[in-house]
This record gives structure tokens, C-alpha cells and sequence, in this order.
């Protein structure tokens, strides 16, 4: 691969800012004292890429597993246990310690730097396969056999 085509898989600014806008809302809102809820559970929430609105810990959660498995595949060491922490955290209803959010906010940033690296498609083929993980374990077994 000759080094113009590398670069143009290399994730673009704009492709930063949608892989990472549902978390760095939120968290910017943690930073300053509150986050958007839901009006009938009043559990925190984030505003997915395509504009609908889903439960921040289970998000956190998956955001964590994928780039585990994302950083696992670069070989690149970066701790993502705030995102566990905090997602924790958000479920049980506790309060949130602003030194967690501000590591939270590290790691993203963290993370950020190690996607400006990678190759955008794979990153993106590697998301969506723990997705699909993500969705099929949460999904009840409905007795099919597999062919």
C-alpha cells in the first residue's frame, strides 16, 4: 500500500467527530455538573450519530468492549477500565466524582489520538462486528438451530 493510499483511509477529522460526538457530549456535560436524561426512567442518555437517543451506560459499556477489541487488534496499550467505571457508575444511580469523568475524558482523548493512527475501514469492520456481538448476547435465544 503506497503511503497516499494509507493516508486516505486514515480517519478524517469530520470521521472523529462522529465516532466520538455521542461520548464527548455527555461527558463534557458530566464535567459541568449534569447530563441530558430520559423524562419517563431518568437514566442518563446520549444522542447516538443518527439522532436517536439510547441509555449512556450500556453505551459506555460498548464503547469500552469495542475499543478493547479495536486496541487489542493495533496492539496498542491504552486503558479504557474509566469508561467501565463510569458506566458502572451511571447504572447503579451513584453520583459521579469529577475525577472520574476528568479520566474518562483522558481516555478519550487518548483514544482519539490512537484512531487518527488506524485505518479507518478496519476500525470501522471491527466496531461493527462487536456490535453485532453485543446485540446477538443481548438477544434471547429463540430455539433456531444453527444449518
Amino acid at each position: 500500500m503506497t503511503r497516499r493510499q494509507t493516508l486516505r483511509n486514515r480517519p478524517t477529522l469530520a470521521d472523529m467527530a462522529r465516532a466520538f460526538g455521542p461520548v464527548d457530549t455527555p461527558l463534557a456535560q458530566l464535567a459541568k455538573g449534569y447530563v441530558a436524561t430520559d423524562g419517563e426512567t431518568g437514566g442518563a442518555v446520549t444522542q447516538t450519530i443518527g439522532g436517536g437517543w439510547i441509555e449512556l451506560a450500556p453505551a459506555l459499556e460498548g464503547l469500552a468492549i469495542a475499543w478493547r477489541r479495536v486496541l487489542a487488534h493495533y496492539r496498542v496499550e491504552i486503558d479504557v477500565g474509566p469508561l467501565d467505571r463510569l458506566a458502572g457508575a451511571l447504572a447503579r444511580g451513584e453520583l459521579i466524582p469529577q475525577a472520574l469523568v476528568a479520566e474518562c475524558q483522558a481516555t478519550v482523548t487518548a483514544l482519539k489520538r490512537a484512531y487518527r493512527r488506524m485505518d479507518g475501514p478496519t476500525v470501522k469492520s471491527l466496531c461493527n462486528t462487536t456490535s453485532i456481538e453485543i446485540l446477538l448476547a443481548d438477544t434471547p435465544n429463540t430455539g433456531r438451530k444453527a444449518a
